[in-house]
């Protein structure tokens, strides 16, 4: 592995120190992070996250368990720090945290090339053609979630580079522990494992699984079950059921599964699993074909190019899983970790000299351009306003009605009892969440208990909205919306939601 480190005297003027590349790159996605804000584009998955932060936070009863445990805590810890940043406590937080992912990942990467033997130039353009890609701009651009998970899957990868490289068991547990981390960070975690456990004797080094390949397999998944057995235990103590994160509608490890009417990629192929991962497979050579260059121009080096062939598989075998499971929404959920892959595949491959450079960069400009046609013919919803808003074209306001009743809520700031698991939006756009009396909390407890909840206002979601049925409130007082409450007149309609204040 030393003769791919560039001598001493040479690496110490081999580029621009790595914070400046952090800086730039900042800023590049920082600026088109504004233009898509700018241009109606908002993330529900972020706006999600961002809601749970500032409810949470702001509550005077906050515990730890009040953030819920039916998604991934690793995103809400790190809004949380935005949260109690002076002048970051706003809606764009999570796509402000989501760059700086992005930025980080690329600033880690360049530091391995450097190391591996690519001069300044060689990694400027590899960071400039695989940062512009599509895949990894809408990712960065989306927020905290995909970003943190385009940067968790790389460190995954690095992990696995370690492996082939240096063949040491300590390189075996850096893997295992990426992964368990990982399922802090992304509920896509469990198809990810599932899908590399018939991987692992390849990924491994031959000693390895010559002397016990059970060992192998205990390494390799013990991090991640320990994590996975005390997030059972965690909703069998808090919530009375060890299985509440994948039978909750709302929890996020059920992925699309209450959405499978609405979502085309379920509707064509859910259920199945070898059509999912030949179509993921066709659209990851379309717009990472660099990877399949590097299998043919290293077929003489076996260990590396196997190895290399597992990290492409993994994501796409991944997809016919969690399609088969109707968890995943889209191809593109998936198949945009094969920009971590790529990265990691320049790792593992032998450094690439003379004019084969130029293959490399043909290669990532037809990636890029075939991601472009990729992106456009999406259909997910979300990839839809993104593009919307990357060309500034009028985006629909879907959710007018939580932002105006936000607003509304943040000049009536009276105490009000409301379900955060429908109103975040709400939440969001009200700007904080002191005087709510959310679900987690005592108080609203013993408010739905009572005929009278004793609060000055009371949020009431008309039951013919899709999401009514999670609204605790409605369960509670089936007549709210219509009737509103003894004591109570409604002060606010506009059709979706109604509040009730109390008289005198």
């Amino acid at each position: 592995m030393t003769s791919t480190f560039l001598p001493r005297r040479r690496r110490r003027h081999s580029g621009a120190p790595s914070y400046t590349l952090f800086a730039a790159l900042l800023l590049c996605f920082s600026l088109l992070s504004i233009w898509l804000l700018a241009h109606g584009y908002s993330s529900e998955f972020s706006l999600h996250r961002w809601g749970k932060v500032i409810a949470t936070l702001d509550s005077g009863e906050f515990r730890i368990e009040n953030i819920g445990l039916f998604y991934p805590h690793a995103p809400i810890y790190l809004l949380a720090v935005f949260h109690n940043l002076p002048g970051a406590a706003s809606a764009h937080a999570p796509h402000f945290a989501g760059v700086l992912a992005g930025a980080a990942l690329f600033m880690f990467w360049n530091q391995q090339m450097r190391r591996k033997g690519y001069t300044l130039r060689q990694r400027t353009l590899f960071i400039l053609l695989l940062g512009t890609h599509p895949f990894v701009l809408w990712a960065v651009t989306s927020g905290l979630h995909h970003a943190l998970t385009l940067l968790g899957f790389y460190l995954f990868c690095y992990g696995c580079y370690l492996v082939v490289s240096q063949h040491d068991v300590r390189a075996l547990v850096f893997v295992s522990s990426m992964l368990a981390l990982f399922f802090f960070i992304d509920e896509r975690t469990l198809f990810l494992f599932l899908a590399l456990l018939p991987l692992v004797p390849f990924l491994a080094s031959p000693r390895m699984v010559r002397e016990s390949l059970v060992s192998v397999y205990a390494v390799m998944a013990f991090p991640l079950l320990v994590a996975f057995v005390a997030w059972i235990y965690m909703n069998w103590i808090f919530h009375g059921n060890p299985w509440s994160f994948l039978e909750t509608p709302d929890a996020t490890f059920r992925g699309a599964w209450n959405h499978v009417g609405v979502t085309p990629w379920l509707l064509d192929y859910g259920g199945q699993w070898l059509i999912p991962i030949l179509v993921s497979g066709l659209l990851a050579a379309s717009a990472f074909p660099l990877a399949l260059y590097l299998f043919w121009r290293f077929a003489h080096k076996p260990r590396q190019m196997l190895a290399g062939l597992v990290l492409y598989l993994h994501p796409l075998i991944a997809t016919g899983i969690a399609t088969a499971g109707f968890f995943l929404a889209d191809a593109l959920n998936m198949v945009f970790l094969l920009a971590s892959v790529t990265m990691a595949l320049l790792l593992i491959m032998p450094r690439i000299t003379g004019p084969r450079i130029r293959h490399l960069l043909a290669l990532l400009v037809l990636g890029n351009l075939l991601g472009w046609v990729i992106m456009f013919w999406e259909p997910a919803p979300d990839v839809r306003l993104w593009r919307a808003s990357l060309l500034a074209r009028p985006v629909p306001d879907l959710y007018a009605a939580d932002r105006r009743l936000g607003e509304w809520l943040r000049e009536h700031d009276g105490e009000t009892l409301l379900d955060d698991r429908i109103a975040y939006r709400v939440i969001v756009a009200r700007g904080h969440g002191r005087n709510l009396v959310l679900p987690f909390s005592a108080r609203f407890k013993n408010a739905v208990k009572a005929r009278d909840p004793g609060v000055q206002q009371v949020l009431a979601r008309n039951p013919q909205m899709p999401d009514a049925n999670l609204d605790r409130l409605g369960q509670r007082y089936p007549n709210l919306f219509r009737e509103g409450l003894m004591g109570y007149e409604c002060v606010y309609d506009d059709g979706e939601w109604r509040v009730y204040r109390r008289i005198g």
